[in-house]
């Protein structure tokens, strides 16, 4: 699937500040190496090479945020799969710079799929704050994990909701009168 023009003018928009947060992690490995036990001429040498080659690919492209594209034209089904939900506490990623209120997890071609959903001011009201595969870090761990009792699918554009998962609304009385007249053996 090809990106529309919507995505790339999205790209273009978000561009300027991944670029600065992947700078900002290019310093954070160089402060942490510079921090390390190897003598200083080792850490001269090593950082010049390090720093040269840096320069060469010099930040965001598109090859190191393809993964997130495929599953992003799936969203409607990730989201209408009955998957796993917490309730997002930042302080168990301390180095994290997400500040969301909920963290779904779902399992896309075999790999986890993170949604991170943060609640509008006004009540009810959601947004997705950020979208991407599960690499090395696992945000769920620590996590408190909800169970889904109801979910309601309401497609804005022509107002229709179908119920997806319901826990809350007791069987039915039919269903419980064939019950009783087929009873187990």
């Amino acid at each position: 699937m090809e990106p529309s023009k919507r995505d790339w003018k999205l790209y273009r928009e978000k561009v300027s500040g991944w670029q600065e947060h992947y700078m900002e992690r290019l310093i954070e490995d160089y402060v942490a190496y510079l921090n390390s036990n190897e003598p200083a001429s080792t850490k001269f040498w090593t950082m010049e090479k390090r720093m040269k080659q840096d320069k060469k690919t010099p930040g965001v492209c598109i090859g190191q945020i393809e993964n997130r594209f495929t599953p992003l034209s799936y969203i409607e089904q990730i989201f209408d799969s009955n998957k796993l939900i917490f309730r997002y506490n930042e302080k168990q990623n301390q180095f994290s710079l997400i500040e969301t209120d909920y963290l779904l997890s779902t399992a896309f071609s075999g790999n986890d799929i993170y949604i991170f959903i943060k609640e509008k001011e006004t009540v009810g009201r959601f947004f997705c704050r950020s979208f991407f595969p599960k690499e090395k870090k696992d945000y769920t761990i620590g996590q408190p994990q909800y169970t889904l009792l109801f979910k309601e699918k309401i497609t804005v554009s022509t107002g229709e909701k179908v119920i997806q998962y319901d826990r809350l609304t007791p069987k039915s009385d039919s269903a419980k009168i064939s019950l009783q007249e087929n009873p187990k053996k």
